[in-house]
Parts: structure tokens; sequence; C-alpha cells
């Protein structure tokens, strides 16, 4: 007599990346209030980058309003994908502004500017003690405004009454699709 087995593998799929602005690049573009620079520098009135020699600086205007940066955008996503993002920002100020805190929006595939619907982001700010890691996971299967070829923008939400230098660093992204582009600022030439 045969036994037979039958083995069954489940294979899960997915993409990470990373990106640390060590390559020149700044932003992909901004939502809200007064973004009024993006720069991609080197230590600086005493703050030094997270991870590498650069970091990005992020200078907003004096207006009360929240301002966003959108530091990363995942394409090409399906019904049931999940995305987890995670950025390392630098707060001085426990428990009071300036901070900032890891945010979403769902936008067209073709058009990070073509506004679907915000996706929300998580509830805790950085902690005020310097270097913070900021994460949130998001599900297109649970989402009301996503529909199926949408893509998410991932931004990092400024919260402030004055104008303000925002620091961020080390943008790791990952994703349960194997379909998905995980997309990150260009590079600058001669880089």
């Amino acid at each position: 007599m045969y036994n037979l087995f039958l083995i069954i593998i489940i294979f899960s799929f997915s993409i990470a990346d990373t990106y640390s602005w060590e390559d020149g690049g700044t932003i992909l573009g901004t939502y809200g209030g007064t973004v009024l620079n993006a720069e991609n520098i080197s230590s600086t009135d005493g703050v030094d980058p997270y991870n590498g020699d650069h970091m990005l600086k992020v200078t907003t205007g004096a207006d009360d309003a929240t301002e966003q940066v959108f530091i990363g955008w995942v394409t090409n996503l399906s019904n049931g994908d999940e995305i987890t993002a995670c950025f390392y920002g630098y707060d001085e100020t426990p428990g009071a502004k300036p901070s900032f805190r890891i945010w979403g929006s769902w936008s067209d595939n073709n058009d990070i500017n073509a506004y679907a619907g915000s996706a929300s982001g998580n509830e805790e700010y950085t902690a005020g003690t310097g270097w913070d890691q900021v994460c949130h996971t998001w599900s297109t299967l649970t989402s009301g405004n996503w529909d199926e070829g949408e893509a998410l923008v991932i931004q990092a939400r400024m919260y402030s009454d004055e104008s303000v230098e925002y620091f961020i660093d080390l943008i790791s992204v990952e994703t349960t699709s194997d379909m998905a582009t995980i997309n990150f600022p260009t590079p600058l030439e001669g880089l």
C-alpha cells in the first residue's frame, strides 16, 4: 500500500525597499500648507543624519497649517494588498508642536497629484527626543477610498504654528504585492 502525501507550499510574495537621501533626491510633491523648501543636506545645526551622510530637510511656512511632503509612492496596487511604511523624523519638542507623523492618501496610478481620498495614518507623533521612527500599515481591502488601480502616496505630515525646519531620514516600504512598484524621490543629476 502506498501513502500519498500532498505537500502544499504557500508562497508569500512581497517587495520591500528603503531610501535614505544619499543620492541627492528630495521629495515627490507636497499637499496643504506652505512648504517653503525641501533640501537634501548633510549634518547641520547639530543634527546629524540618522543613516548615512545625508537627510531631507523641509522648511515650512508660518501659517498654522498642516504641511505634507510626499516621500514615497506605491503604484500598481490590487485589492487585498497591504503596505507598511516607516521613516525616521527628528523632533526635539516632546508632547508639543512642531511634530510630525506618517500619513497617506490614495492617488491615480499615473498621477501622484490626482488625490483620490485620505488613506489615514499613524495616530502617534514623533516622540520629541531626537530621531524617532514612525510607522503605519495600510490595506486596500479595508479602505473605503481605495479603488483597484490606485496607488498610495506616503507622506510626512508636519504640524506647527510657525516656520520650522523638519528633518527626515531612512524611509522603508514593504508591500504584500509582487506587482506593486515602490517609487522614491528621483536622484539629482550628476550624483
